[in-house]
């Protein structure tokens, strides 16, 4: 179990599953710990088939298993089977409806462009009660993925009237998405000024990910005063950690020198 786990760390995950043959060829029987361990190193190298079988020999109806499972066919373009598979979790499950196990499906259906089942989906589990901000998050993504930016405007609103505050991902995709002008956008680049201005507030902190936003923003303006205001967002980043960020302190290093 230990050369696996350094096996895994190294990112050797065939290794880590050769390592199961050994184990049978010894006579030993892995536990669920390590079972669990070894659907994800399967699906991370690629053998579906192994992971699998590595599902039907789990007992308890591990959901991180079965959420593994459920993003390789995601991967794959296989919906169906992510649906299969959800179906067989909840036969499995006992302590109810998990929302983690919904979310994964949900995002199978928006990585895939079927947005009309996803909203579907996304109805059928707020019928459930199983819905958290990471499913919001992820309808909106699939808005945004599409350009269709007023609807993931009604996502976060419905979010707000539901009693879920936004995140920093929440108004990261909206404004990814206005500043690569995908869409019906409002005001071009104004937008993306409207959108801090809703993050400063409610108190939504501004990430890595914001400012890499706003970096290419600085990078197309075509005033000096915008391009000066995007730059300052670098004054107001709280929690995000520039110099820590090779990539993010390199697209810093390119919109100023761009500017």
């Amino acid at each position: 179990k230990t050369l696996m786990k350094v096996y895994a760390c190294c990112g050797k995950y065939e290794l880590a599953c050769d390592l199961y043959e050994q184990v049978l060829a010894a006579g030993l029987q892995p536990d669920n710990m390590m079972i669990g361990c070894l659907v994800k190193f399967a699906v991370k190298c690629g053998r579906r088939e192994l992971s699998e079988q590595l599902l039907e020999q789990s007992s308890g109806g591990d959901i991180q298993n079965y959420m593994w499972l459920i993003r390789a066919a995601g991967k794959e373009g296989n919906v169906g089977r992510a649906l299969e598979l959800l179906q067989e979790a909840e036969k499995a499950q006992v302590a109810g409806p998990d929302v983690a196990l919904y979310n994964c499906v949900l995002d199978v259906y928006v990585t895939n462009g079927r947005m009309d089942d996803a909203l579907a989906f996304f109805g059928a589990m707020k019928d459930k009660g199983t819905i958290n901000l990471v499913t919001y998050n992820t309808v909106m993504k699939g808005h945004c993925a599409k350009g269709d930016v007023e609807g993931a405007r009604g996502v976060l609103a419905e979010m707000r009237q539901a009693g879920v505050a936004p995140d920093s991902a929440s108004y990261n995709c909206l404004l990814g998405t206005a500043a690569l002008g995908i869409g019906a956008v409002r005001g071009g680049d104004a937008a993306c000024w409207e959108i801090l201005d809703e993050m400063s507030e409610e108190g939504t902190p501004i990430d890595n990910y914001t400012v890499s936003i706003m970096m290419k923003v600085a990078k197309k303006a075509r005033s000096p005063r915008d391009a000066e205001r995007a730059l300052a967002v670098l004054d107001r980043t709280g929690r995000a950690r520039v110099f820590d960020d090779e990539v993010l302190f390199n697209s810093v290093i390119d919109a100023c020198i761009q500017r």
